[in-house]
């Protein structure tokens, strides 16, 4: 049910859940479990109980702790016997919310009795006591005792998941013998917990063996080990499939319990089993997306390095690129289905794959960088098949960014092509397209020259965006000496010298050096002479090259060793010499190509941008935003 509100609540955020008569439940429940820990006949319940109840207040801590703080008269009694539950109160409000779950867990000993369910079942089955043992009674122990991960004996873990999956029957169905009848010793009359005065089984008593798989597919602590076990489940699968009743005209009408005779389909059962089915996909899916991860070579999150926030700007490319992500209610960035997709151009060590990898760190997704070396590993005669391949891992990984590189030499222009490569370009195009349809993954194109790439290889509807990317952004510059030559305390190192104050001064705001919000909100006209020569100078320096010979003027030396280097005099001296020494030609032969007079028409390189669709600003606008990223003038 908490799932249920939840997934209400994403489409509709005036839904109010209502949940009084819920939380008077399991006010109940609660008041119940220190009564009598949920027996009046002297038997030890059914784990299956206690695991319920466990989640119930696992997933509704959150309004029991708001239900105890306003209703604390409810909760408590002036009996003597009710004094567990006083404790409990009163802990409650002492240690918080996160004392609600610990209390049942430990305090109330559910997982010291699970455990010991756990290993009494163990014994049983070992000393061949079929009348006692019972499977489920197992798999339920062992779901409580790894509840929270707390229970770490891996090697015991592992035994009691293999004798369960041994207990399936052989019977093709997948299905766990009957064992014992879960039951109950009280119900709900007249809105209050009433015993009952003799043993009543319900309707149903036998507890699913579809429930028990359910809930150890939901299970997270167990998620990675029943991957182990997914041919045992897909045998419950396919019995599932061929279990489904249909009327005459073959509309599906559901599924009827395991284990009685009626063929009538009960609507509990179909959302067990409705529920098993999606679990059991998504297991699937997760086990073919690690497949196909392990062969691509994809990286997680946690092996990406860059993070967005530090990563430098190369015109204007982190906003385009952004696009692709938005944040929830909660503010946490995730995916925007929106944008799926751009194409990235610029010279060699403009950080094009940087961007991408930054991507996959901003949405917590997997990464994975694919070459046409990987195309052609099989020769040129068999690219065709070995792309197929490849797409056919690449649509099944949900929650992962992949960087073509060198994409040219995947769908090169047809116009200037032999037929061989028309062909290739042809094949290709539609899983590109494909790719492009699923709305879990994000995919982006880069390339040097983007003069070579097939005109259908960028369309709209198959690319969000092309961006070009060359020259970092002058504040973004203005950052990098900000870092290298702060002392820590967010004060120039040398402060026993004169000179730098002066030529540092563009970078201090009432003594302290700016931070970024300060550097992003300056414009040219507040960057003094001796600033303007660097940035004049570092216009067309890659981002790598610029950090290493920036921190390396400033770490770890003196002010006198420092302006002495040849460096510093190239950067920040007034003599107008050296400037070529660091100046990469292809970056300047980008930008001027970009945006100024190329020497050739068809040279011009502002026709291929394509900004996203809901962009702010004009393509017309957006060149000249770029234009005025650096100092350099044509």
């Amino acid at each position: 049910m908490k799932g249920i509100q939840e997934k209400i609540k994403e489409g509709n955020k005036d839904f109010e859940e209502g949940n009084d008569i819920v939380i008077e439940i399991i006010r109940m429940l609660c008041k119940q479990f220190f009564k009598n820990r949920f027996s009046s006949f002297g038997e030890r319940p059914h784990p299956f109980i206690y695991y319920k109840f466990l989640r119930i207040i696992q997933d509704w801590t959150p309004e029991i702790f708001n239900d105890i703080k306003d209703y604390k008269n409810e909760w408590t009694s002036q009996k003597k016997e009710d004094w567990e539950l006083k404790y409990f109160v009163e802990g409650v409000e002492k240690k918080g919310s996160k004392a609600i779950f610990d209390y049942f867990f430990s305090e109330g000993k559910i997982y010291d009795d699970a455990k010991y369910e756990m290993y009494r079942q163990m014994a049983l089955y070992n000393a061949a006591d079929m009348s006692l043992f019972d499977v489920k009674r197992l798999i339920y122990s062992l779901l409580i005792a790894k509840m929270n991960d707390k229970y770490s004996n891996n090697l015991i873990k592992d035994k009691v998941l293999k004798l369960i999956f041994d207990e399936q029957l052989d019977t093709n169905t997948g299905l766990f013998p009957v064992g014992h009848v879960v039951n109950t010793d009280f119900v709900i009359e007249g809105g209050e917990i009433v015993d009952k005065t003799e043993r009543i089984i319900s309707a149903s008593p036998i507890l699913s063996s579809v429930e028990c798989l359910d809930d150890m597919l939901t299970h997270k602590e167990l998620k990675a080990d029943l991957e182990k076990y997914h041919e045992k489940l897909n045998s419950t699968n396919e019995w599932i499939i061929k279990r489904l009743r249909k009327d005459s005209s073959d509309k599906p009408l559901g599924w009827f319990p395991e284990y009685e005779s009626t063929h009538t389909p009960e609507s509990w059962v179909a959302g067990h089993t409705l529920v098993f089915l999606k679990r059991y996909c998504e297991m699937l899916s997760e086990l073919i997306k690690k497949n196909a991860a392990k062969e691509l070579q994809a990286k997680n999150p946690e092996e990406l390095t860059i993070e967005w926030e530090k990563l430098k700007d190369s015109y204007e490319i982190k906003r385009y690129i952004e696009y692709m992500t938005k944040k929830d209610e909660k503010g946490k960035v995730v995916s925007n289905s929106k944008y799926r997709s751009a194409l990235i151009f610029g010279p060699p060590g403009s950080g094009k794959s940087t961007i991408v990898k930054a991507l996959a760190k901003r949405l917590d997704w997997d990464y994975v960088e694919l070459s046409p070396s990987l195309f052609l590993s099989e020769g040129e005669q068999n690219i065709i098949l070995k792309a197929i391949e490849i797409f056919k891992k690449l649509v099944l990984m949900k929650g992962t960014v992949i960087f073509f590189d060198e994409v040219d030499q995947l769908v090169k222009s047809r116009k200037k092509s032999d037929e061989k490569s028309v062909w290739i370009v042809t094949s290709l195009l539609p899983m590109f397209q494909k790719l492009r349809e699923q709305k879990d993954i994000k995919f982006i194109l880069a390339t040097n020259d983007i003069t070579k790439v097939d005109i259908a290889a960028k369309r709209p509807g198959r690319i969000d965006a092309v961006l070009p990317m060359g020259a970092i952004c002058w504040q973004d510059r203005l950052k990098i000496l900000r870092d290298a030559i702060s002392d820590g305390n967010n004060q120039i190192k040398y402060l026993r010298y004169a000179e730098p104050q002066n030529i540092f001064s563009g970078l201090l705001a009432e003594n302290k050096l700016k931070n970024n919000k300060q550097i992003d909100e300056m414009v040219k006209d507040d960057i003094n002479k001796d600033l303007e020569r660097f940035l004049k100078q570092s216009d067309f320096m890659p981002f790598i090259e610029l950090k290493s010979i920036v921190e390396m003027l400033f770490n770890k030396r003196d002010w006198e060793t420092a302006k002495n280097t040849e460096a510093f005099k190239i950067l920040f001296s007034k003599e107008d010499s050296g400037r070529d020494e660091y100046e990469n030609s292809e970056f300047k032969k980008f930008h001027k190509n970009l945006v100024g007079e190329p020497e050739k028409t068809e040279d011009k390189l502002d026709k291929y941008v394509h900004l996203p669709m809901e962009a702010e600003i004009s393509k017309g606008e957006y060149i000249k935003g770029v234009k005025n990223t650096v100092f350099w003038e044509s």
